[in-house]
């Protein structure tokens, strides 16, 4: 059994991981959808490998500061839009967005949404800044909802 696996990663998260030659296990994080493996965090922008089960979904959320950017490399995501503050409550997003391998898509600040796998996906996700003088902050992360597993 592999130290992942130990650690309560599903098999397909366990099979991403294991790809790599030497993972540091402090920069992996354990996500309801699966998992989040940190690449780096400079002044700004950041990067992480998303790595998301069939039927994962990440929280309902916006960020004030910064552009959030998915670039597929396996599998299907989609992510959902929602226009305002007002209707990010119900359950149907004003858009869906489908993104396969090979595509990707950008969030610009301020936009409320909500990534889905379709299937299972390994996905990098970036953040920038738009202006020059702000720098990325972690914590740019406002939620409406708690991320999870479609069963």
């Amino acid at each position: 059994m592999s130290d992942w696996k130990k650690q309560g990663f599903t098999d397909f998260v366990c099979s991403v991981l294991d790809r790599f030659a030497k993972v540091d296990p402090l920069r992996v994080e354990k996500k309801r959808w699966g998992a989040a493996f940190s690449i780096g965090v400079t002044t700004y922008g950041q990067m992480s490998l998303a790595i998301i089960d069939k039927g994962g979904f990440c929280s309902r959320h916006y960020h004030n500061q910064k552009v959030n950017v998915f670039n597929v490399c396996e599998g299907e995501l989609h992510v959902h839009v929602w226009n305002d503050e007002l209707k990010c409550d119900t359950k149907k997003p004003d858009l869906t967005h489908v993104v396969k391998a090979g595509e990707s898509l950008q969030i610009p600040i301020n936009v409320i949404h909500e990534m889905e796998a379709m299937t299972d996906v390994v996905c990098m996700e970036s953040y920038h800044t738009v202006q020059s003088s702000h720098k990325v902050c972690p914590k740019d992360i406002h939620r409406f909802t708690t991320g999870g597993m479609h069963r």
